[in-house]
């Protein structure tokens, strides 16, 4: 490989009496493509970021807490050691709520292991009382 010397940055606008005008117009899209490139990818950003903070924020607007009962025994057992050791550790286990409007409904919620029959679980549901997850804080 022949060494070619230092690399010479912004080669394209040096003045040279071998530059072609095609050389200058070649420069000169060259920069307007990646100002283009990099505004879109900014503005794509911004848009995108804004769309879901509005989607965020009317989250936390719409959907509510509600109180569900058990319907049936949770799955696994209350085990005071494993309680110490995961307390964090939930399972799955059927619920029963009411909407708004008054209506019943029923679904899957996650609950501590053993909990039985009755035990009251905070959901959380949209307008037309179906079960969604928590909503994100402002500072998640």
């Amino acid at each position: 490989m022949a060494f070619r010397g230092p690399k010479v940055w912004l080669w394209r606008w040096r003045r040279n009496p071998l530059k072609r005008r095609a050389d200058s117009m070649e420069a000169w899209v060259l920069l307007v493509a990646w100002s283009v490139t990099v505004l879109a990818g900014v503005l794509a950003g911004l848009t995108t970021a804004r769309a879901v903070e509005q989607g965020m924020a009317r989250e936390r607007v719409e959907w509510r807490p509600v109180v569900a009962l058990l319907t049936e025994r949770a799955p696994g057992t209350t085990d005071s050691r494993a309680a110490r050791t995961s307390s964090s550790e939930q399972v799955w286990a059927k619920v029963r709520w009411s909407a708004r409007d008054g209506s019943s409904h029923t679904g899957q919620a996650r609950v501590r292991p053993g909990s039985g029959v009755g035990s009251p679980v905070t959901v959380w549901t949209d307008p037309q009382g179906r079960l969604v997850t928590r909503p994100a804080t402002p500072s998640e």
